[in-house]
Parts: C-alpha cells; sequence; structure tokens
C-alpha cells in the first residue's frame, strides 16, 4: 500500500498526459505545447529520481571532483553546462537544461515525422528502455535526442547535416559515434529477407564477437571495466527488456509488408530497430553497453510503433490508440515496480524512480534520503 500511495505524481503525470494527447498533436499547436511542458516540467524539476542522478548532483555541487570526474570523464558540454551551473549555484540547472534539449528535440521530431504523434509519445513514455532511461543515463539520452532528431537528414539523404549532428552528439556522450552506421543503414534500403537475416545472427553474433573484441582491448572496453566485472546490466530486468525488445523486432518482421506497404520511411524506421536488436542481444554480456549501443537504432520504435496500426486495421483508430495507451500505461507501471523489487531484493543499491520527489527546498545532504 505505501508504494501504491508513494507513486501518486506519477498517477497525476500519466492522467495529465492521458489529457494532452486526447486530440491530434499535428502542428505546435496549444496540445503540442502542452504535451511538451508536462514531459519537460515533470523530468526538469526532479530530485534524486534515477540511477545516476546522485551522482551527477554530487559532481555538479562539489567543486573539487572537478578534476577526477567531470573534465576527466564528461564530454565537452557536459563540463560546460556544470561549470556555469557551479558559477550560478544552481545545481538543477544541470537536470533543467538537459530536459530541455532531450524532449525540445524529441517533441519536435515525433510532431513533424510520426503518422500518429499521440500514439509515438505514449510508446516514448511507456517503453522501458526510454523515458524511464532518460532519468537515469542523463549524457546519452541528450545525446540519443539529437540522433533522434536528424531522422529528417537521414530520410532526405543528407548525410554531411546528419555527419555533423553526430560530432555534436559525441559532445554530449562519446557512445554517440555508433549512430554513423545509420547512413549506410540509409543508403543501403535493406530487404526484409536481410533484416530476418541480421535478427537471426543475433545470437550467434553473441558467441562470436565479444571474446574477439575483448581480445583487441578496446579503450572503451577499459572504461567500462566496472560494468563488465560486475555484471551491471545483465539481471532479471535487463534481461526481461531484452525479451521484449526482441518479441517486436521478431513482429516486425512477421508483418513487415503490412507495416511497411512498400513505403521507404517505415522500412527504414524497422531497419534501424532491428540493428538496435541486434546489437542488443550480441553486445548483452558486456552489460548496459549493449543496451546504449542499441538505444541510438532501437528509439526510433517510437516513429515506427504507429504503423502497426496497418496491422491492426480492423480496430477503429480510436481503438487501437487506447490499446497501445494501456499498454504503455501498464508497462510505465510495471518498470517503476520491477525497479523497486530489484531494490527490496537486494539486487539493486536504490530504488531509482520511487519515491519521486521535487527539487526545491534540497540540497545535497537529502540525497540519501530514500
Amino acid at each position: 500500500m505505501d508504494l501504491i500511495v508513494s507513486w501518486f505524481p506519477y498517477y497525476i503525470f500519466i492522467i495529465l498526459l492521458l489529457f494532452g494527447t486526447s486530440t491530434e498533436i499535428s502542428k505546435l499547436d496549444k496540445v503540442g505545447l502542452n504535451v511538451f511542458l508536462l514531459i519537460f516540467i515533470f523530468t526538469a524539476i526532479r530530485f534524486n529520481v534515477g540511477y545516476d542522478y546522485a551522482t551527477y548532483y554530487s559532481i555538479i555541487s562539489d567543486a573539487t571532483l572537478e578534476n577526477s570526474f567531470a573534465t576527466e570523464r564528461f564530454e565537452f558540454f557536459n563540463v560546460v553546462l556544470i561549470n556555469i551551473a557551479r558559477f550560478l549555484n544552481f545545481t538543477q540547472l544541470y537536470f533543467i537544461v538537459t530536459s530541455l534539449i532531450m524532449y525540445g528535440l524529441i517533441i519536435i521530431t515525433i510532431k513533424r515525422k510520426s503518422i500518429s504523434p499521440q500514439i509515438s509519445v505514449w510508446v516514448l513514455i511507456g517503453f522501458p528502455l526510454f523515458y524511464m532511461q532518460s532519468l537515469s543515463i542523463i549524457r546519452q539520452w541528450v545525446a540519443l535526442a539529437i540522433i533522434f532528431y536528424g531522422i529528417g537528414y537521414l530520410e532526405t539523404g543528407k548525410y554531411v547535416r546528419f555527419t555533423i549532428l553526430t560530432v555534436l552528439a559525441t559532445l554530449w556522450h562519446e557512445t554517440a559515434f555508433v549512430a554513423i552506421l545509420l547512413i549506410p543503414l540509409s543508403m543501403l534500403n535493406l530487404s526484409r529477407k536481410l533484416n530476418l537475416f541480421i535478427l537471426a545472427m543475433s545470437p550467434i553474433l553473441y558467441f562470436i564477437l565479444p571474446p574477439i573484441i575483448i581480445g583487441l582491448n578496446l579503450d572503451f572496453l577499459l572504461k567500462a571495466q566496472e560494468y563488465i566485472e560486475n555484471e551491471v546490466g545483465q539481471g532479471n530486468a535487463n534481461t526481461k527488456i531484452i525479451f521484449l525488445a526482441t518479441f517486436f523486432g521478431i513482429f516486425n518482421l512477421l508483418f513487415y509488408d503490412k507495416i511497411t506497404k512498400g513505403e521507404r520511411f517505415p522500412k527504414l524506421l524497422l531497419t534501424y530497430y532491428n540493428v538496435g536488436v541486434m546489437f542488443f542481444v550480441t553486445f548483452q554480456q558486456f552489460g548496459f553497453i549493449g543496451a546504449r549501443g542499441g538505444s541510438y537504432f532501437l528509439i526510433f520504435l517510437i516513429l515506427l510503433f504507429p504503423y502497426y496500426k496497418n496491422v491492426f486495421y480492423l480496430f477503429k483508430p480510436q481503438l487501437f490508440k487506447g490499446m497501445i495507451q494501456l499498454i504503455m500505461i501498464l508497462l510505465f507501471f510495471i518498470s517503476l515496480f520491477v525497479s523497486h523489487n530489484d531494490f527490496e531484493s537486494k539486487s539493486s543499491l536504490i530504488d531509482p524512480y520511487t519515491p519521486y520527489k521535487i527539487f526545491l527546498g534540497k540540497d545535497e545532504n537529502d540525497l540519501n534520503l530514500k
């Protein structure tokens, strides 16, 4: 009962989002603006919500950690923003600005490129690899938002502009270099058979590639040694997410023709997602490396999901939308429950999302008062 009560802010968030997505988000209108403001504000004002929040907060609020963390471990734009937050003595500024960039770019892209922005918003909020992850891996999610915004350049063949965006994204999180693979994927326009081959190769590559990569002694693996040695990201929750992501990959290929209807754009989205699943499965033994690398491809499920209406064409549009809302709301609260349960079972050191608190009246002394 205490857990259910502690989720009250999330209930309010979901109810307001239901109202916000009750009409079509087709232009830069009040509805679209309201959805953006809701997600942005809820994300920006949080305090100690997300796995890495306390780490970021401590780094920003304690200048003595500057050399050991911020300048050595963080990328250029993060260091600039951290220094501004320190100069203004306003630690929360980092979370406000990153939330603004993340959800400004994502909502703009959804409005421009999704055939059903309401459904895309719900996939963003409910699918476990998206909104919940953005509360934790903040730097990477800014990079992800930039790459997601670049879909327009990929679709129209403006690869130089997309490359520039990718470089900018690496200045928020260095893993964004992986997204450069989206360019050849866009050029090749892979068929269903090739997509099926990619997905089928995933479990084979799982056994072949990791030993080869470990033997190369690459720098990024040295930085991620803590994740590998402690098997971070390889628990039950991560396994369930892999199965969920793989399920949609198989679903996409089973109904490939109905989903794409021969159109190039949904084919591209499906290919991106499929490669993301392959990346996720292949590198899962490296903990979060598989999920983080794959996220640059998996994120396009946000735009692909509305095309599933072509599979469920017998359902009226409002019924289909209602089904997706219900599924995503369930996934949203299941994510909260799984994270809390991991904490209760001692498989996680913190409960990252419960309770939800705001930053007003809080400081570093409140970080450990979960």
